[in-house]
């Protein structure tokens, strides 16, 4: 179901135009469902290898999960702590892409209001991982 179109100033209709009840145009959200989408299926690729591996009876290995190098090293080696942890990052990493993303489109549409609370989100998400870093 498609929402009502604007019209330009000539009376055509605009189709990729969609307009709130309050005339207002609504900017495609197109590049944020991409960012959720593709991080959505790389978590399940992620967690179904983890799970296959799991039930393949491969090892577990372990680590922690700060160091990137040794997050690689185990799912390389097909460990289920490796894919299972990059299912986690990206689980972690896919929101603030979407959010990324939502600030550069309500910014590209002059809705600065809009792309200005996304990046004070970013701006929270960022406080909130060097705190938790920070108290290790």
């Amino acid at each position: 179901m498609s929402g009502p179109t604007r019209v330009d100033p000539a009376g055509r209709a605009d189709p990729g135009g969609r307009v709130d009840p309050a005339g207002r145009a609504i900017p495609a959200s197109g590049a944020t469902r991409a960012v959720l989408a593709i991080g959505s299926s790389v978590s399940v690729v992620c967690f179904a290898a983890a799970l296959i591996l799991e039930f393949l009876g491969r090892p577990e290995g372990g680590g922690s999960a700060t160091d990137l190098g040794a997050v690689l090293r185990s799912a390389t080696a097909l460990e289920t702590w490796g894919w299972a942890t990059l299912g986690t990052f990206a689980v972690i990493v896919s929101p603030v892409g979407a959010i990324t993303a939502t600030a550069l489109e309500y910014a590209r549409t002059g809705d600065r209001r809009t792309a200005w609370t996304a990046v004070g989100v970013l701006f929270v998400l960022g406080i909130s991982l060097t705190v938790s870093l920070l108290s290790r």
